[in-house]
């Protein structure tokens, strides 16, 4: 190594020194990431990312109670209010003024506690995946956490009265950059008339693309 080599290797060393300890350490530390799935559908997806061996912490949110998570995943049970159960998916989410309010048990609150990366993930449709995504996107943004949200919309075959609702949650994020939807209808029509499980392993792809 010549003189000239040194002095610019001292130098270099020299700056590195300089940058504070604080900024060093929001380069090198990458927060950890939490996948939490809403419902059915979000529950699916985070099966999905985990077979892929994406390193994360994963948490499902769902009623009726799943068998075939793997011991790494952490479950919730999250059972809807009795008038809930007893009420047509579509007569509910036609009240979009809440008559039947979202009651999240302390236990979720507790999930977001911890300074993550936080990804959650519904099919929007039914009660918990579309309650959920609604509530928390509102909850992560107030309290400045840093999210992905992932969500499917319902395909156009499905009643109108469900759809309104669902309509009105899709308009207010859809400006959101955190967000990102996915038409099951155009991705359909796109990818023609696959089996069933494979079509879902495409929108399973595709949300695995955001977040990776």
């Amino acid at each position: 190594m010549n003189r000239r080599e040194a002095l610019k290797i001292a130098t270099i060393i020299g700056a590195a020194a300089a940058i504070p300890k604080e900024l060093l350490s929001m380069v090198s530390e990458k927060k950890p990431m939490h996948i939490i799935g809403f419902g059915g559908a979000g529950s699916s997806f985070v099966k999905y990312a985990q077979a892929q061996g994406l390193k994360a912490k994963y948490t499902c949110i769902s009623d009726p109670v799943e068998e075939d998570f793997p011991p790494d995943v952490n479950f919730i049970r999250f059972q809807p209010p009795p008038e809930v159960v007893s009420l047509n998916t579509d007569e509910l989410l036609l009240r979009s003024d809440m008559s039947i309010p979202l009651e999240v048990p302390d236990a979720i609150y507790e999930l977001f506690a911890p300074d993550d990366q936080y990804v959650i993930v519904a099919g929007l449709g039914g009660y918990t995946g579309t309650f959920f995504i609604e509530h928390f996107g509102d909850w992560l943004t107030v309290n400045k956490k840093s999210y992905t949200a992932l969500c499917s919309l319902p395909f156009t075959f499905e009643r109108g009265s469900k759809r309104k609702y669902i309509k009105s949650v899709h308009e207010k994020f859809n400006s959101n950059p955190n967000f990102h939807f996915i038409p099951l209808s155009n991705y359909r029509a796109i990818n023609g008339d696959l089996p069933i499980t494979d079509f879902f392993e495409v929108i399973h792809k595709e949300f695995l693309s955001w977040i990776v």
